[in-house]
């Protein structure tokens, strides 16, 4: 039995419809996503952790999960864009994944909205010929975009909270990790340390 606040039962159920749907294979992924968002970055501490470790996965797996459904929300939430993304989802060889890699894709290059439509418009029509893997590629083809510096900063930012949550780093290491990284979230990023 559960028991504590609402919050708890409500994140506890969460939990338990992720770990129910990402069972189903391919057929539940968007369900097991769907519940991943409401999860990632958005409850206490260890949260997506706890998650990652009750469906079995990593928890690079939660937030890729957490992060095509925030991608596929994010399409849906144009109007203009939310029948073709419906489409799009439940199209043959597209996949989850195209949305995550387009979430990240988003964010490395700065992509606008329309632009990242315009590459899931392409990986409908190409019929499984843009993978996942091959999005990046696509976009700076397309673009003529590539990645800087502010990318791999973000990379290394999510490292350094990582660093930054273990109990036996020393405390100088300690104070020089916190420089960097409140360095980077100020001028790179808004992003918190990863839950």
């Amino acid at each position: 039995m559960i028991t504590g606040s609402n919050e708890d039962k409500k994140l506890q159920t969460w939990y338990s419809n992720a770990c129910n749907a990402y069972k189903d294979s391919d057929s539940g992924r968007w369900e097991a996503a769907r519940w991943c968002a409401k999860i990632v970055g958005k409850y206490e501490r260890g949260a997506t952790i706890g998650l990652a470790a009750d469906m079995g996965v990593s928890s690079d797996t939660v937030e890729n999960l957490a992060h095509a459904y925030l991608m596929f929300i994010e399409f849906c939430s144009k109007r203009k864009y939310r029948s073709a993304t419906r489409l799009a989802r439940n199209a043959p060889r597209v996949y989850y994944s195209h949305f995550r890699a387009l979430y990240t894709a988003r964010h490395r290059y700065h992509l606008s909205l329309a632009e990242a439509f315009d590459v899931l418009r392409d990986i409908v029509l190409d019929e499984g010929g843009i993978s996942s893997r091959d999005i990046d590629g696509h976009i700076t083809e397309k673009y003529g975009k590539v990645r800087d510096w502010r990318d791999y900063a973000e990379s290394a930012l999510k490292k350094i909270a990582s660093t930054l949550k273990c109990p036996d780093l020393p405390d100088e290491g300690r104070i020089k990790f916190m420089d960097i990284f409140n360095w980077i979230n100020h001028n790179v990023t808004d992003i918190t340390p990863e839950r």
